[in-house]
Formats: C-alpha cells, sequence, structure tokens
C-alpha cells in the first residue's frame, strides 16, 4: 500500500473517532431545552458548508492535498464543538452533521502508485 494512502487514513480515522468520542467525553448528558441561537448557528452552518466546498472543489485539484485534507476535516470538527459548548441541547443535531461531513473525506480519491 502507498505510505501516503496510509498516512491519509490514519489523519481520517483519527479526526473521525476524536469528533465522535467529544461528543461522548465532553457533551452532557441530559441537556435543558433551549431555543435556536442564530448567532451560533449561521457560522456552525457556515463551517460545515465551506468543508464541503473544500472536498468538491478545491481537495481534487490542491497540489498540497494533505494541508488541504486536514483543514476541510477540521472545519467541521470545530462545528461538533461548537455544537457541544454552546448549543447543548442541539450537541447531538452538530455532531451527526459534522461527521457527515467528515465521511465523504475518506482517502479514496488518493490513486494507488508504485513506490
Amino acid at each position: 500500500m502507498n505510505p501516503e494512502k496510509t498516512i491519509f487514513w490514519a489523519v481520517w480515522v483519527a479526526l473521525l473517532s476524536a469528533t465522535l468520542s467529544y461528543r461522548f467525553l465532553l457533551g452532557t448528558e441530559n441537556p435543558e431545552p433551549m431555543s435556536v441561537n442564530l448567532v451560533l448557528v449561521v457560522p456552525t452552518i457556515i463551517l460545515l458548508f465551506s468543508s464541503l466546498v473544500i472536498r468538491i472543489l478545491f481537495l481534487p485539484k490542491a497540489k498540497s492535498k494533505f494541508a488541504t485534507f486536514v483543514l476541510g476535516l477540521a472545519l467541521p470538527e470545530g462545528a461538533s464543538l461548537i455544537g457541544i459548548f454552546h448549543m447543548p441541547y442541539y450537541q447531538d443535531l452538530f455532531t451527526t452533521l459534522s461527521l457527515a461531513c467528515m465521511l465523504i473525506y475518506a482517502p479514496t480519491f488518493i490513486k494507488f502508485t508504485k513506490c
């Protein structure tokens, strides 16, 4: 297997599992119902949408694929943390949306090459 592909897979699995574990280690169990705070929802949606744009438009053409890959994975991770710390009632929603955005970053875009 290509060593570069192994690194991409390791980073992807690490960040995906970290985002999932944040919810269970840092999240509250029974948060009180709260109203939607648009001041926090809009930047969170922008983070998630930016991650999708990076994956679809910029990652295939990027010269530094690893930096673009990590940036694209960090944005939904940040959205998950916003949900956990600032809107605990909606933490499951933001974690699920973040994981969905991160799943499209599965490193299947790397072609096998001989070393």
